[in-house]
C-alpha cells in the first residue's frame, strides 16, 4: 500500500477537491464544532460521497448504487482502483 506523509488540512482539502472538479467541501458540521467534512466525487463512472475526519485523517466512502458498502482507509481491496487512488491522493499528502 502507498504511504503518505500526513492528512490534508481543511484548507488543503478544499483546494484539492476543487482542483479535481468535484465541487465544494461541505463544512457545515465542521463549523458546528465537529471534526468531519464531506464532499461528492466522481472518477470516471464511479461516483460517491466521502466523509473525512480532518483531525485523524480517517474517512468513509459510500458509492452511488452501493449504499450498503462502507469503504474506508483500511479497505485494501480497493487499492488498485483508479478512483480509490485519486481519493487517497486528494485526502493525503504523499
Amino acid at each position: 500500500m502507498k504511504t503518505f506523509t500526513r492528512n490534508r488540512t481543511l484548507k488543503e482539502l478544499r483546494a484539492a477537491v476543487k482542483a479535481n472538479g468535484w465541487g465544494r467541501v461541505n463544512a457545515r458540521r465542521y463549523n458546528q464544532g465537529w471534526d468531519s467534512v464531506s464532499f461528492n466525487f466522481q472518477v470516471g463512472s464511479v461516483r460517491g460521497r466521502c466523509i473525512y475526519n480532518t483531525f485523524n485523517g480517517r474517512f468513509i466512502v459510500v458509492l452511488k448504487g452501493q449504499p450498503d458498502d462502507l469503504i474506508t482507509e483500511e479497505s485494501t481491496e480497493y487499492e488498485r482502483k483508479r478512483w480509490y487512488q485519486k481519493l487517497l491522493n486528494t485526502l493525503y499528502i504523499p
